[in-house]
């Protein structure tokens, strides 16, 4: 039976609650986070002032209100009026569109090669980092830290040179990961993964633990000692599906490989692990289906009807011997509090020292990275009238183009807009680190192959909701750790990574707060993963916080409601982080690239004389060392 609003605690107030939804966050910022001295005549935003901090903020957060509004009316509207445009500033020698782990990288690089440069960081966001940004909540003098976005660092044996470089620079020592990581942490408190069905869906609320590798995020769960064949006889489905997924789990190497026969590896990669296992391996039940399909997809953001088969060993499913690949079982193990965002915040630091003050030292390895995880950016300092490199929030470029016929041009002019006024900064070069799909917008005059072929870097919609418990007796009393979810708006479900680095402490104590952290990707079962994806962005941007919101507490209340917990009084806090243009474009993953001549990303990233391309569209992988190797690629265009 469904709760109602005050059962879930809709009426309750919970931190911030007056800008949960999103319409007056940014707002919120502006008006109280800015100093209140008046502009200078080379200024064109009064600089920020110390009670600016978004990272505390709660409610709707990643693409919040005031950061997407303008970006849509130019790639929508085709809106080209905005009005007087003013040109307050002297010219810069780059200007950079884009301030996340690429854009901040791009200025790091081009401010190696020529110090002292006067260089301006543009991000339509409150926040810097893009999608590797933090959540901060203080609940009991208790502060706990969530990743807003980019989650875990992926196989280091991947990365470039020069992303190993700048690590090293960076004082983040990859090596470390194991140390921050409590792998006790989840057997120690009894805590499982398994499989979550919901009343909505299932007819009954029920938590299944099942002893079987998953894909995405934590190690180190208490095993339930239960074969998972067995376990299958507890999910609440017809008992033909149920035959069907407890043979499919029991099912043997040999016997997998025998249905396989004729198959060979390279038709096996061109065909989803769902025509897998409904044409050979005996499961076509809907009920089945529907709770094999959607395991991937928080971490893939499409579900196995789009993915192919290899991938279903990295799920704990069956697949042939051809394709069987070993996934890092350490691959989440690299995870610093904040995710990803510990890199954008350390190279924050080291571009602009004084925004940490004494808070670290920048030049003593990890320990600056320690120091840093729990102190304070000074947003005040980033961008100041009086420095040569600025990093401009909430200004969302809307043109770029070269001062005349790009041959022969001297200066790229670049006007963006903020506070609902338009202005102009000219500069030598520019670097585009945003998303590529916004380019062709932004820079009309850029070749038509090479717009083309930016349109087709359709971007992966997700969402990471972060839910803080003000105690989690009942997590431990139910023995849950995380869980599939196949019925829910979440389809992801986890007791936070247990990290602790410097002064930041995972809670180990049930009475202390902690954070679930809950993952959605909107998708459409049976269409390409670019058309899943495409559809998933406006249904992402469509769904009110509300309307997220009670389906947390819904999902939280039937998952924990056994062991006592209670949503009206239990939730302390909440963050979701919304991105529809979330994931870098790659290639099809069953299908492959199927257009004619090269894979856009490489057709799009073609330097346009004085403007390069990075962003982690440009390399066609949803890595952070991506970003990294496309702003150091692009810098070295800028010079060649």
């Amino acid at each position: 039976m469904s709760k109602s609003g005050k059962d879930l605690g809709l009426d309750r107030r919970i931190p911030r609650r007056d800008i949960l939804h999103g319409f007056g966050a940014t707002a919120a910022l502006a008006g109280l986070g800015r100093s209140s001295t008046l502009l200078a005549a080379d200024q064109p935003v009064a600089p920020l002032d110390a009670d600016y901090y978004p990272p505390a903020l709660a409610g709707l957060r990643g693409n919040h209100r005031g950061s997407w509004e303008a970006a849509h009316d130019l790639a929508l509207e085709n809106r080209q009026d905005w009005g007087p445009v003013q040109e307050p500033e002297d010219p810069y020698d780059l200007v950079v569109v884009g301030g996340g782990i690429s854009g901040l990288s791009t200025a790091y690089f081009y401010l190696q090669k020529r110090p002292g440069s006067r260089v301006l960081i543009l991000d339509n966001h409150d926040d810097f980092g893009g999608h590797a940004r933090r959540n901060e909540f203080q609940l009991d003098g208790q502060t706990l830290i969530g990743h807003a976005g980019s989650q875990a660092f992926a196989d280091p044996s991947r990365w470039s040179r020069e992303t190993h470089r700048l690590l090293a620079e960076l004082g983040i020592e990859p090596e470390r990961f194991p140390d921050y990581y409590d792998s006790d942490f989840y057997a120690r408190h009894g805590l499982t993964f398994g499989f979550f069905f919901d009343e909505a869906s299932y007819g009954e609320n029920r938590y299944v633990p099942l002893s079987t590798p998953w894909g995405h995020g934590p190690v180190g769960f208490r095993d339930p000692q239960i074969a998972p064949h067995r376990a299958v006889e507890s999910f609440p489905l017809a008992p033909e599906a149920r035959a069907q997924l407890a043979a499919l789990y029991a099912m043997e190497q040999a016997e997998v490989d025998h249905r396989a026969a004729g198959l060979s590896a390279e038709r096996l990669n061109r065909m989803s692990y769902l025509e897998f296992a409904r044409d050979y391996l005996g499961v076509d039940h809907p009920e089945a289906l529907g709770v094999i399909v959607p395991m991937p997809e928080a971490i893939e953001t499409v579900g196995f009807d789009a993915q192919p088969v290899r991938y279903g060993s990295g799920y704990g499913l069956p697949v042939p011997a051809a394709v069987l690949q070993q996934r890092p079982v350490d691959s989440f193990v690299r995870h610093f509090p904040d995710g990803i965002a510990t890199v954008s915040r350390q190279l924050v630091a080291q571009l602009f020292p004084s925004a940490v003050g004494s808070s670290a030292d920048l030049h003593s390895g990890s320990a600056a990275v320690d120091d840093l995880m729990t102190a304070r950016i000074d947003y005040s300092q980033l961008d100041r009238p009086d420095r040569t490199l600025k990093l401009r929030l909430n200004s969302t470029a809307v043109n770029v183009i070269h001062d005349d016929v790009p041959e022969r041009s001297r200066q790229v002019l670049v006007t963006y807009f903020t506070n609902g006024r338009a202005y102009r900064a000219r500069s030598g070069q520019v670097v585009l680190a945003c998303y590529n799909m916004m380019i062709p917008h932004l820079c009309p005059t850029l070749p038509q192959a090479q717009r083309r072929a930016m349109y087709r870097l359709i971007k992966s919609p997700l969402v990471y909701s972060n839910v803080v418990l003000g105690n989690w007796h009942a997590v431990k009393a139910q023995g849950f750790g995380g869980a599939y979810c196949p019925g829910c708006l979440h389809s992801m479900a986890f007791v936070d990574f247990p990290t602790s680095i410097g002064r930041y402490r995972q809670p180990d104590d049930p009475d202390r707060p902690i954070i679930l952290h809950l993952e959605w990707a909107p998708t459409n079962p049976g269409m390409s993963k670019a058309d899943q994806n495409e559809g998933g962005h406006l249904r992402i941007t469509m769904t009110p916080f509300r309307e997220i919101e009670r389906s947390v507490r819904e999902q939280l209340a039937g998952l924990l409601g056994p062991g006592g917990f209670d949503p009206a009084n239990d939730i302390a806090a909440m963050t979701v982080n919304r991105h529809p243009h979330g994931y870098a474009w790659t290639p099809d993953p069953v299908r492959g690239w199927d257009g004619e001549g090269p894979e856009p990303h490489l057709v799009a990233r073609q330097p346009f004389h004085r403007i390069a391309i990075a962003n982690s569209d440009a390399g066609a992988r949803f890595t952070f060392d991506t970003a990294i190797d496309q702003a150091y690629r692009a810098v070295g265009e800028l010079f060649a």
